[in-house]
Order: C-alpha cells, then structure tokens, then sequence
C-alpha cells in the first residue's frame, strides 16, 4: 500500500464520519433523531443509577466511645510500626477490631486502613485475607448481623467492592457514549463536515483520470 492508497483510505474514513454525522437520514439520526434522543435519555438514566452505585461517601458517624476506641486503635498501631517482626495472629488482631469497631467512622477505619497498609502492605498478605470497599463497611454489618467474624465482614467488602467496579466500569463507558454522541451532533452541525459529506465518496486518486 502507497501514500496514494493511505491517502484515499483516510478520505474515505473523512466521508463516513462526515456522512454519518450530518446526514439526518443515516442510522446516526434514524426516525428523525427519535431513536438518538432515545439513546441519550437511557444513557442519562443508566448514568445516574450507576452514579449511586461509583460515588459513595465514607460515613462520618460516631458515638460516646468513638474517641476511647480511636485512641486505643492508635496505640496498637504505632506498637505495631515499633515491632521488629511481624507477629500474624498480633497483625489480625487489629485487623480484626479494625472492622468490627462499629464506634468508629467509616472515615475513621479507611484512615487506619490506610495507614497500615502504607506500612505493612495489603492485609492480605499480613493476616490471610483481603478487605475490600470500606464505604461499605457499616452496611454490610448491618447485612451480616451481630456475632458476625472479621473475616466474614472483609468478604461482604470485597464482594461490594467488585460491585461498586461493574458499576464503575458501566459508569465510564455509558459517559464516553454520551459524549460521543454529543459530540456527534455538534460535529453534525459544523458547515466544513457537511460540505465535505456533499462532495460523495471520493474517489481513489489512480482512477481519477
């Protein structure tokens, strides 16, 4: 292939986008816009249901013993950062009242997640399991009930946490949609991109002649 055919692919590619674009027959506006503006308000909708879904908050409620609980779960972390070796069943230990504290915020527990991740690395590889959505955290003890076990606690977060992530990846790709075709209405619009759907197919530049 030559710069001559690369050329006309690359004009041939101008025409369908052009075409498609501001051509209000074409299957970009099929039945008069009604089926694109259809799209759009479904994609609107999905993206707000996922929105609830991506964006959730990390609670902020405390109760009478929140500071006692904060202070001793402060203490055990700065005796952990002090301690030359890893003790496993110390390190679960404070994993473990880390979720099922329910004196503390869930602001408060991501807080001190995220510092003992920042020194230790994922709980996963210190004390056997992995914790996932924190934003979660309250919800799925509620789910589970009382007498529930830590460990049962870092699943239902995990498990919320790979929901939130379908949601989020759904949530993406219904804005990259809406945007596209936004920005193929608009394109539509442009004068230069309806004259050059005007022009027709264009034709390869050896058989011009």
């Amino acid at each position: 292939m030559d710069s001559q055919d690369v050329k006309h692919k690359f004009d041939e590619a101008k025409y369908k986008v052009s075409k498609a674009v501001s051509d209000k027959k074409s299957s970009y506006f099929s039945g008069n816009g009604a089926v694109y503006l259809g799209t759009l308000f479904l994609l609107f909708g999905a993206n707000h249901v996922s929105d609830t879904y991506v964006n959730q908050e990390l609670d902020t409620v405390t109760t009478e013993q929140t500071m006692q609980q904060y202070v001793q779960m402060e203490e055990a972390l700065t005796a952990l950062e002090a301690s030359e070796a890893l003790d496993q069943d110390v390190h679960k230990r404070f994993v473990d009242n880390l979720l099922t504290a329910d004196d503390l915020s869930e602001e408060q527990s991501q807080e001190f997640l995220t510092k003992y991740e920042e020194a230790f690395g994922e709980t996963e590889n210190t004390v056997g399991y992995e914790v996932g959505s924190i934003d979660d955290l309250r919800e799925v003890r509620t789910e589970l009930g009382d007498g529930a076990s830590a460990e049962q606690i870092a699943a239902g977060t995990v498990e919320k946490q790979d929901i939130e992530d379908i949601y989020g990846y759904a949530h993406n790709t219904v804005l990259f949609t809406m945007v596209f075709l936004l920005c193929g209405a608009l394109l539509g619009a442009v004068p230069g991109v309806r004259r050059l759907a005007d022009k027709g197919k264009p034709r390869h530049p050896r058989f011009k002649h």
